[in-house]
């Protein structure tokens, strides 16, 4: 593989990382609405592709005032601070209070965004709890 085949692959495997980052980020800011899609793990992941892609993107990500604090922790702890869990939960569980109760119609959908309620409880509570 010559030096120009080997860069061209470094640039194409960089793009990579910084469009999965971007959908993964996309994706994030819609689970901040809807109750069954998970905020903080497409958050992580963003971070990640983000990371190994553009140091511009990653450091953007990193300082958000709304985004940075719970990837800085996770970077550098490997953890979520008791409140950020906290947080996640409560307002998880409202959307899924108030979707399961006020908008959904079918039995069979309130079921299914309470198990995955549960299942996203589950994670959350399985992630590390740094101070």
């Amino acid at each position: 593989m010559t030096v120009q085949e080997r860069s061209l692959r470094q640039k194409t495997v960089r793009l990579l990382y910084i469009i999965t980052g971007t959908v993964s980020l996309i994706i994030g800011l819609v689970g901040i609405a809807l109750p069954v899609l998970p905020t903080t793990p497409f958050l992580l992941l963003t971070a990640a592709c983000y990371y190994r892609g553009s140091e511009r993107l990653h450091s953007w990500l990193v300082q958000s005032k709304l985004f940075g604090p719970t990837i800085r922790d996770f970077e550098e702890k490997k953890g979520m601070k008791k409140s950020t869990k906290i947080k996640a939960l409560v307002v998880l569980w409202v959307t899924i209070f108030v979707s399961t109760f006020l908008i959904l119609d079918l039995v069979i959908h309130r079921v299914a965004v309470i198990v995955l309620a549960f299942i996203g409880t589950f994670f959350i509570l399985r992630i590390k709890t740094v101070s």
